[in-house]
């Protein structure tokens, strides 16, 4: 197990949400800062607040003019502030206080980046603008601090003597667990709040839920109980870690504490009493307090003094340092302290784990005597468990004695550039090593380059190569190289000057001497990329010996310091034969990550995998050995006691026999980590189909082949060399594909890799599925060679890869192997038509490649080439149909006159297919028709009949429209209907049944858009069907038939589902049914007397009725009379 701090921890302690919840917008009318997103109160101001380390963050006051307490509230670590808006607001009502709410460093619309550091910071200064902006007291604030939020709550609460009381909403006690897939397990101390808890003098209320899967009940339990002045705790049954907001208890009981607080005396400032002044009883309201505290006299002795809790407070620097006492001694030693740079202010806390010396190191810093960390045990007596305590100042004052070192002042502000480098230059840590490396390889390019022209260069110094070697004892990075090398002045030019590159000055020359043909790989930037060794380092020391100088030099510089020292090196043990050894001494809180040897290698093949220099790590390995071991004695054998005995068996037996066994043995030698070399730098003809395949199940960690790849180099405005892949096998999941950040695209420039993390960049996100390389010797990047500066050229590339992309599909779809292209239809068909959707600009290429089912072929995909190649001379459109399976497409109503006339019409069965559909709208002057709409237009209508037909039914539509009423917006006479009685359509530009659907059935759709665009329906009948018939015989004989009336509901609620609606209430649906299934079968079989005499009165009811009906009614066509020859009903 091994302890890591803050900046390391941040990546796992803070997530905030990404994107942000809120944006912030100025008030027209008034100038305010509002946040958007959420209903604007006048009672609430928005703030931008700079904090001391120099971040600006977002903070709300929720005012309430009737409190007289001010809640400062500390959020979780994975809201912000417009997630937490409508808790502060209600909090403010409901416990009748003012309430101040603030992002993070690096949350919501705050700058800078979290860590525990900012946290800090930036509670500072909420707390700030409360007494500054708004006049409010420290004896009239409450901090309330939820999850990680209670870190810098009781960080504040230690140095506020005078507040009122804190609360803890699900509190951290201290640290976070992280398991690394390099097996180890890593304790985060970010917050010492096990340590801040005893400091904190006023009451303090803790809430937990009991079944907290995030942070452990027993946090808040420990915490409580280590409370000077407790309140009653609230845990809650069953509540978790998110949602005890929820829980009636936790209001109630926030008020009942409110109100025990507001009756409590203010807190005097510590410095205000005297030993010989009286205590003031406690007022007896405060009966939830524990009985360790009876009264606020009782509570007041616990902090007699200054002094006394001056003591109790030295495990942390800050604490010691926040309540300066009036001694000028110990203040001339702080301000010797802070001159050397160990000190920190009030709220800025050391970011390593603390240990037992630490509360020892602020006694020692407290009197000035020394630097603490002298007094700490080195890597070999910690191994060999000495006791021992030396003052290595004595040692360092020989040693700085002993050096002939000449100091230098660098030529730019180092803190401007290292801030610069930290913040803005690289994203991750990890990329100091991709900068030293790449620096390596410039400076063995220059020998080789150099070395034509001066053979004597390379002398006798053995291979161009770069060594690393890690060392996790001493929590050093040493990387070698056999490189060029530099002498003094060339380390005060490239060193000491921030920025100055000497591999910038090479390409110069070269370009004054018109050398331009000369075959240089260098990557650039030694300056700026040297410097990123800060990232992790606390020091420096480069050592290095140039073949044009016969001495070789140390350049020594530390992190915070704004000088080097150069000096030669005289150590003979040390010495060099040629090129550059960078030495890092890491800090605290990257020692325990960047010394890993696998970590290392790890960083080596991802970044420098293809650095054309070979690189050697330093790793641990085994073997087999054979070893000779004596033979144990058999069963039954003694073995003599005596030696002398045991003497005369050897001498007269001879010795004893050994046997040979194998044995597995550590050892740690050097291992070449970049073996796979770079193969789009080849010619595409000299490379075999097999080598393709294996640089691909390499780099992208595959064991398929791929479908298909594409090797090509670019050349004109932006020069690159590419290699595409299409995988064999699609994700599991589909949002790997579905998201753009898929790191299937691995950007390189001169082989060195800069990042795969691309938000659509370089390929959309339909097309994402695809993985490469990309690798260019002149794409224009930032000195961290990161951020790409021009998006023109980044428009360039995307457009050229995606064009290859699509070239390399069609290729499979046109190759003799059917089944390859039918292999990644089923792979990654849905995510070409995703393309449809999201880039206009390539129908073109797009619409060859999408395959769908027709009617006339069910069991093979067709492409809408085939589609057109198959269409009738009359046909002038390309009909589809939008279902939600197969079967149900080759069942729908909608089909059975486009079949009779054999027209295809294509099946769109997938979600995405009709939304595709739609944003092509035409494929080689063709439209795309969807035939459940309405106005289908076949083009070979027989006009006169339709006329006809139309005079003939107009009476039997209107009719029964008029029963009907809203549910549709007319009835009208079918031009697509064969067999089936009716069908209802969708109007042209409304959703059809498919769409309405899957709107429907979105997780967060909308219901009042869903009625606005489902549009509306329309009935369509089948004049040549008996139903139809006998309900137009029902309009003219009796139009007020129940009987009619019914049988016309039942007709709508059927064509509902056959055309692919659902119906608003099934039940409803399924009693007709049963209404007309019992009328069907009544007395059909004959049933018991019994049965008879109960439905006696109802037969009896229903015939009475059907007579009156048959009595006002002159001539009815019965359904019998129409019933065919097969009828199943029939006797």
């Amino acid at each position: 197990m091994g302890t890591a701090t803050s900046s390391m921890a941040a990546k796992f302690a803070f997530f905030p949400p990404n994107p942000p919840s809120y944006s912030i917008i100025v008030d027209e009318a008034t100038g305010k800062l509002r946040i958007s997103d959420v209903h604007q109160r006048d009672d609430v101001d928005v703030l931008k607040l700079n904090t001391k380390k120099g971040n600006e963050i977002i903070a709300l006051y929720v005012k309430n003019p009737s409190a007289s307490l001010t809640v400062l509230y500390s959020h979780g670590n994975a809201a912000d502030l417009g997630q937490m808006f409508h808790i502060f607001s209600e909090l403010s009502v409901h416990l009748n206080v003012s309430v101040m709410g603030y992002d993070y460093s690096g949350y919501g619309q705050s700058s800078g980046k979290p860590s525990e550091q900012d946290t800090y910071a930036d509670i500072e200064a909420a707390y700030k603008s409360l007494e500054e902006s708004y006049g409010v007291k420290e004896e009239d604030i409450i901090l309330y601090g939820q999850s990680v939020g209670s870190g810098p709550a009781l960080e504040l609460a230690t140095h506020l003597p005078r507040l009122r009381a804190v609360i803890l909403h699900s509190p951290i006690l201290s640290g976070l667990r992280v398991m690394y897939p390099v097996k180890r397990t890593f304790w985060f101390d970010i917050y010492k709040n096990i340590d801040k808890i005893p400091l904190v003098d006023c009451p303090v209320l803790v809430i937990h839920g009991t079944e907290d899967e995030v942070v452990d009940f027993s946090h808040g339990k420990q915490l409580w109980e280590l409370c000077k002045e407790k309140y009653e705790p609230l845990w809650l049954k069953g509540g978790n870690h998110c949602n005890l907001e929820l829980y009636p208890e936790y209001l109630r009981h926030l008020r009942n504490f409110i109100s025990a607080i507001e009756k409590l005396p203010r807190l005097r400032n510590v410095s205000e009493k005297t030993e010989d002044q009286p205590d003031q009883p406690q007022n007896s309201t405060d009966q939830k307090m524990e009985k360790s505290r009876p009264s606020t006299d009782h509570r007041e002795k616990g902090r007699p003094s200054t002094g006394q809790r001056e003591k109790s407070r030295l495990s942390t620097d800050s604490k010691e340092k926040s309540r300066a006492s009036t001694d000028k001694k110990e203040k001339l030693s702080r301000r010797s302290v802070d001159r050397s740079g160990k000190a920190r202010n009030s709220l800025d806390h050391p970011e390593r784990a603390r240990n037992s010396f630490d509360r020892f190191g602020d006694m020692v810093r407290s009197v000035g005597l020394c630097n603490v960390d002298c007094l700490r045990q080195t890597a070999a007596e910690k191994r060999n468990n000495r006791p021992l305590v030396r003052c290595e100042a004595a040692v360092a004052e020989k040693e700085a004695a002993d050096a002939s070192g000449e100091k230098f002042e660098y030529q730019a502000e180092v803190s401007r550039l290292l801030d610069l480098i930290v913040h803005s230059l690289y994203s991750h840590k990890e990329v100091f090593l991709r900068e030293i490396v790449s620096n390596a390889s410039d400076a063995l390019d220059k020998l080789r380059f150099l070395s034509v022209t001066e053979p004597s260069l390379l002398g006798d110094a053995g291979d161009l190569e770069i060594r690393i070697k890690p060392d996790p004892d001493n929590g050093t990075i040493t990387i070698t190289d056999t490189g060029i090398g530099m002498t003094k002045e060339e380390l005060i030019d490239c060193l000491g000057t921030i920025a100055q590159s000497g591999t910038s000055k090479f390409l110069k020359a070269l370009k004054e001497n018109k050398d331009l043909g000369a075959d240089n790989g260098l990557i650039g930037q030694f300056g700026v990329g040297f410097y990123s060794a800060f990232l992790v380092a606390e020091k420096v020391v480069v050592s290095t010996k140039s073949p044009r100088s016969d001495k070789q030099y140390v350049w020594e510089s530390v992190a915070d310091s704004s000088s080097y020292v150069i000096k030669e090196e005289t150590d003979t043990e040390k010495f060099l034969s040629r090129g550059t050894q960078i030495t890092l001494f890491l800090r605290e809180d990257d020692k325990y990550e960047f010394s890993d040897p696998a970590r290392i290698q790890g960083l080596v093949k991802n970044y420098s995998q293809f650095v054309s220099f070979p690189i050697y790590t330093w790793q641990e390995k085994s073997r087999t050995i054979e070893v000779e071991e004596e033979e144990e004695p058999k069963e039954g054998e003694e073995q003599p006691e005596c030696s002398f005995l045991l003497g005369l068996c050897v001498l007269f037996q001879g010795e004893k026999k050994k046997k040979k066994t194998t044995k597995t043995e550590k050892y740690w030698d050097w291992e070449l980590a970049n073996e796979t070399k770079p193969i789009w730098l080849r010619n595409q003809k000299e490379v075999e189909k097999e080598e393709y395949h294996e640089f691909y199940k390499k780099t992208f960690n595959e064991f398929l082949d791929p479908l298909a790849y594409t090797h090509f180099t670019t050349e004109g405005e932006v020069e690159f060399r590419s290699v595409l892949y299409v995988p064999g096998m699609g994700p599991l999941n589909n949002e790997d594909v579905m998201n753009p950040k898929t790191k299937n695209i691995r950007l390189y420039v001169k082989r060195v890799f800069i990042s795969d993390d691309f938000d659509g960049e370089l390929f959309p996100r339909y097309l994402s599925f695809v993985k490469g390389v990309v690798d260019s010797d002149d794409l224009p990047l930032n000195v961290s060679r990161e951020i790409l500066q021009e998006s023109r050229i980044v428009r360039i590339m995307r457009k050229r890869l995606v064009r290859k992309t699509f070239d390399m599909i069609q290729d499979i779809s046109e190759s003799e192997n059917k089944e390859d292209y039918k292999k990644f239809w089923e792979n990654f068909g849905r995510f070409v038509k995703l393309g449809c959707v999201e880039d206009s600009g390539n129908h073109k290429r797009i619409a060859p490649l999408l395959r769908f089912y027709t009617s006339k072929n069910e069991e093979e995909l067709t492409s809408l080439d085939e589609y057109v190649e198959n269409m009738g001379e009359k046909q002038n459109a390309i009909f589809y149909l939008a279902t939600d399976s197969l079967k149900s497409a080759k069942s729908a109503p909608f089909l059975e006159k486009l079949v009779q006339k054999d027209i295809e019409v294509l099946y769109l069965i997938e979600p995405i297919d009709e939304v595709a559909i739609q944003n092509l709208q035409t494929y080689k002057e063709k439209k795309f028709v969807d035939i459940s709409k309405e106005d289908l237009e076949l083009g070979d209508e027989d006009e006169v009949k339709e006329r006809e037909s139309k005079q003939e039914y107009n009476l039997l539509c209107d009719w029964i429209k008029q029963q009907l009423g809203d549910k549709v917006a007319k009835v009208q006479v079918s031009k697509r209907l064969s067999s089936s009685p009716c069908v209802l359509v969708s109007g042209k530009f409304g959703w059809s049944a498919n769409m309405e659907r899957l709107m429907k059935a979105q997780a967060l759709g909308d219901t009042s858009s869903l009625e606005f665009m489902r549009g509306r329906r329309i009935l369509e009948i089948n004049p040549d069907h008996p139903i139809v018939k006998d309900l137009n015989a029902a309009c003219k004989n009796a139009p007020d038939s129940s009987d009619a009336k019914r049988a016309v509901d039942l007709l709508y609620d059927t064509a509902l589902i056959s055309s692919g609606f659902t119906p608003d209430s099934p039940a409803e649906l399924g009693n007709k049914i049963y209404e007309i299934m019992a009328m069907a079968l009544g007395g059909r079989w004959g049933r018991s007397e019994g049965d008879d005499e109960a439905e006696a009165p109802e037969e009896n009811a229903v015939e009475s009725d059907t007579s009156a009906n048959e009595s006002s009614e002159t001539q009815v066509v019965e359904p019998s009379e129409v019933r065919t020859e097969s009828d199943p009903w029939q006797d």
